[in-house]
């Protein structure tokens, strides 16, 4: 799933300039490409948040 999402974050930036200007105008094109990068983004970070979840941080059992 991590590599789908880096190669779906990886189209938007590249895409993201030829898509831009040519299809929507400059202005809307840089908003579409944010959304879908930071959507990618939170989809990135909960699956992460899933995996390590109930992984316990060792710098938190060394204080203790």
């Amino acid at each position: 799933m991590y590599t789908a999402i880096a190669i779906a974050l990886a189209v938007v930036v590249i895409g993201m300039p030829l898509y831009g200007s040519l299809h929507v105008g400059h202005l809307f094109g840089v908003f579409v490409g944010e959304v879908l990068a930071l959507v990618l983004f939170a989809a990135f970070w909960v699956l992460q948040s899933v995996q390590y979840w109930r992984v316990d941080d060792p710098a938190i059992r060394a204080q203790v």
